[in-house]
């Protein structure tokens, strides 16, 4: 996949923004929003002339769409229940790992065929590299897409509480592996799995990784997941 000109610009501009502000609490007040078509959010019933990522407020799985960055304990046994996901805040403690949940759904009509495709697609997720006990900082996702001509972005995030002084870095998805893969992707329903290993790149104490997508279709038939399991070590 080819990622243009634009979105090279908007990505380095993103991480160096993140990098500014990631080591103060951010509200959802002042998240991003679709920046090539302004949308404040439509119903499960509806559907925009063209595409639009996660801006669906009543998702009969997930409701509010805006909050597509999500994290909850990690088990072991893998059942981990999209009830156990967080939004807001959630406090980290050193010497457990965390399972974060990125969703994306595209609420283009789906009678716009191809023209409806949210193209190019990158969704960057961005993290503290190092926490202090008692500090707070952010973990955020941020998808941009589109071409040239018409550009999007959204962005989310979830407040963290460090209980101790730890490390946050990518820990093994899927045990037993070769190679050991951090993340994996599945579609809306739970299944056709597929697994990634992002490159993590470090930039001013912010931890970053990018997951490419070609075309993200309209409907929840091209809707998804994106899991990364984090391990807070202990520093």
């Amino acid at each position: 996949m080819r990622i243009k000109k634009t979105f090279v610009t908007i990505l380095a501009f993103i991480v160096w923004s993140l990098s500014a502000c990631q080591n103060q609490p951010v509200s959802k007040e002042d998240n991003l929003t679709q920046s090539g078509d302004e949308v404040e959010g439509i119903k499960s019933d509806q559907a925009t002339d063209y595409p639009a990522l996660n801006v669906v407020t009543d998702n009969p799985v997930l409701g509010d769409e805006s909050r597509f960055v999500r994290i909850a304990p990690w088990k072991d046994d893998g059942v981990t229940n999209l009830q156990d996901f967080q939004t807001g805040e959630v406090t980290i403690e050193a010497g457990k790992s965390y399972a974060v949940m990125i969703y994306y759904h595209n609420a283009a009509d789906l009678d716009l065929g191809a023209a409806g495709n949210a193209v190019d697609t990158v969704l960057l997720l961005t993290y503290p590299e190092t926490m202090q006990k008692g500090e707070t900082n952010a973990i955020a996702g941020n998808f941009a897409y589109g071409d040239d001509l018409q550009s999007s972005m959204i962005m989310d995030w979830v407040n963290l509480v460090a209980a101790d002084d730890l490390r946050l870095q990518p820990g093994i998805i899927m045990p037993d592996t070769e190679p050991e893969y951090c993340a994996m992707l599945c579609d809306n329903y739970g299944e056709n799995w597929s697994v990634q290993n992002p490159a993590v790149n470090f930039q001013d104490g912010v931890a970053s990784q990018f997951f490419m997508f070609d075309n993200i279709a309209p409907g929840y038939d091209g809707a998804g997941f994106v899991f990364l399991k984090l391990d807070a070590v202990a520093e």
